[in-house]
């Protein structure tokens, strides 16, 4: 059985032009970049009720992933904390006010070339929220409290899945 070695070229440039640790530096960015894919944080909400049932959202149309469901979140900008960073995207995804109380567990799943690091964030809300009411939705055009410990047929994005799982064993 023959076994396929796996090969890369990389044009050095010339002594003349570069360090030699200017060109180890390259070599491994170039390695690093091969080998490690680029990975974004992201930060998602667990937003329970008395009776443990958990919020959820459907990505409207026209957006990425569009009518598939999530713990709403979304990135964490550079140099901002967990905490700051779920407060900020549940405020502009669904305009609701949240106090956020620790990270509850992360998950991984590749999107493409990008590895992303989801960070599910145990939060409250603030005040009553009525779920029916889509008119300040901007990236989903539905929120629903799904029920702890029963699947009931939603298409998940990434780990999300899983995640919802993990929640019924608390």
């Amino acid at each position: 059985m023959e076994s396929e070695i796996p090969c890369f070229f990389l044009h050095i440039p010339l002594e003349e032009n570069y360090s030699r640790d200017r060109v180890h530096n390259i070599l491994a960015d170039c390695l690093a970049h091969m080998l490690y894919p680029s990975v974004i944080e992201v930060t998602a909400a667990l937003i329970q009720r008395a009776d443990d049932d958990f919020i959820v959202a459907r990505r409207k149309p026209g957006e990425l992933f569009q009518g598939t469901w999530e713990f709403p979140g979304g990135k964490v900008e550079h140099g901002e904390g967990l905490d700051s960073a779920i407060i900020r995207e549940i405020k502009e995804e669904l305009d609701w006010d949240i106090s956020s109380h620790g990270l509850v567990g992360t998950w991984y799943h590749r999107v493409g070339e990008v590895e992303i690091c989801l960070r599910l964030m145990r939060c409250h809300l603030l005040h009553d929220v009525n779920v029916e009411d889509n008119s300040k939705l901007t990236a989903h055009d539905k929120v629903i409290w799904h029920p702890k410990g029963r699947e009931i047929g939603l298409e998940w994005i990434g780990s999300d899945g899983q995640i919802a799982e993990f929640i019924s064993t608390l």
